[in-house]
């Protein structure tokens, strides 16, 4: 059976994250793996020279155990006896926690991974190496990243951002989408953010015979097309939450390297930092 990895660091935010998880768990019929990284003083930069006895680190195993058997009690508290029950299996592992969240994620049974956002803007989180960030850039599954205080409801309505710049990369991403939104029962909004400067007869004519290829191939009817004129990509994204009655974004994160993320913004950051929406990241090509 697939799997749903949830990661959390105990924190408010991410329980809230992982009871959103739980939930989608069970309208999707798919199992959980649990996991939290340790992260021992030694290994954090600005702790020094930090020596820890084996005992100690024993302790820090034992107490992280401890708090997801604990943890995952609760979530197991929290559904009626009645419906289908995720089984929660639970892992911990030392090291920075998108590195054991991407090494727990590799098997192919595990098919998402859900973990929550921290407020902030997002270059102090780059620099900061917060765990959002880190996940966004490290996976290599699609990541569902899911805001403080959100509380599950049916997703009916999924929005897929796009600029249509790369529409083969685009296509694989929206079959992955659409294997998830057929188990949900929820319609694919395509969400085609562009200026009325590249809206060319060439391009609508590309895009009316892409869509029909794509309802061909997915065979699944609840494929819709929306076009936003935006010369602002986030402004489009910002809309199309705001207005498009839709209960879950998907965009792809197209990667950086260390020079273009600081001078390049990722619009997939962007909006991971201030969305109330929960978002659903495809890992793109890593440059």
């Amino acid at each position: 059976m697939k799997t749903i990895v949830i990661a959390t660091d105990f924190s408010e935010g991410s329980k809230d994250a992982a009871r959103y998880g739980y939930h989608l768990a069970r309208q999707v019929r798919s199992n959980i793996l649990l996991c939290h990284a340790i992260i021992i003083p030694a290994e954090i930069p600005q702790a020094g020279m930090v020596f820890w006895q084996d005992e100690e680190y024993e302790l820090l195993l034992e107490d992280s155990a401890s708090a997801l058997h604990e943890f995952k009690e609760m979530l197991d508290s929290s559904l009626p006896a009645t419906g289908f029950r995720p089984v929660i299996s639970c892992k911990s592992q030392p090291g920075i926690m998108a590195d054991v969240v991407k090494a727990l994620a590799a098997t192919p049974d595990n098919e998402l991974i859900v973990s929550g956002t921290h407020q902030g803007r997002v270059f102090n989180n780059l620099l900061l190496g917060n765990h959002a960030s880190n996940m966004i850039d490290n996976a290599d599954k699609p990541v569902l990243m899911v805001s403080p205080g959100t509380e599950f409801r049916p997703i009916k309505k999924i929005a897929y951002a796009t600029e249509f710049k790369d529409p083969e990369n685009d296509l694989q991403h929206i079959y992955q989408l659409v294997y998830w939104a057929k188990q949900l029962n929820a319609e694919v909004l395509l969400v085609h953010i562009c200026n009325e400067k590249k809206e060319s007869p060439v391009l609508k004519e590309m895009i009316a015979d892409y869509l029909v290829g794509i309802s061909n191939n997915a065979d699944y009817p609840n494929i819709y097309y929306r076009l936003i004129r935006n010369d602002r990509v986030d402004e489009g994204l910002d809309w199309i939450c705001d207005h498009g009655q839709i209960d879950m974004l998907a965009m792809v994160h197209q990667h950086h390297n260390l020079f273009g993320e600081l001078f390049a913004h990722s619009h997939t950051k962007q909006m991971a930092d201030h969305l109330q929406l929960p978002l659903l990241v495809f890992p793109g090509t890593k440059s």
